[in-house]
């Protein structure tokens, strides 16, 4: 889930566990998001999903997918 607080650009994060805090030039939060899975989970599982996407690479009948 994301909140969408400002309009403006993000140039900072905080990070703890799944949430995701980003801030503006001025230190106000332009958006909170809140993910399914923890970073610390999804880098847990960062080798396999290389593994898939490169087998998939190699294989045309297998198709790569976004992660967001």
């Amino acid at each position: 889930m994301t909140i969408q607080v400002s309009g403006k650009k993000s140039v900072d994060s905080d990070v703890q566990d799944n949430i995701v805090v980003d801030y503006d030039k001025k230190g106000g939060i332009v958006r909170i998001e809140i993910m399914n899975i923890s970073l610390n989970e999804f880098r847990k599982s960062e080798r396999k999903l290389e593994n898939f996407l490169i087998v998939g690479k190699n294989n045309p009948g297998i198709r790569g997918f976004a992660v967001k």
